[in-house]
């Protein structure tokens, strides 16, 4: 389920101490690269697709750290 999936992937980020890759997310999850990217994109407001996965990791690493 999609809902599970982003909660793993940001359980994920909040684990590391370094960033994760989608590519490396996405043979976490056994899902596509383009799975992950498309989870991150529907997660934050539409803005330039790069930005957005960076975006994602700052929040995950701000709430790793608060």
């Amino acid at each position: 389920n999609t809902a599970e999936r982003r909660e793993a992937i940001l359980g994920i980020l909040r684990q590391g101490s370094e960033p994760v890759s989608a590519s490396e997310l996405a043979r976490r999850m056994k899902v596509s690269r383009q799975v992950v990217v498309g989870d991150v994109a529907r997660g934050i407001d539409p803005i330039a697709p790069g930005v957005q996965l960076l975006l994602f990791y700052a929040e995950a690493f701000r709430r790793f750290f608060q």
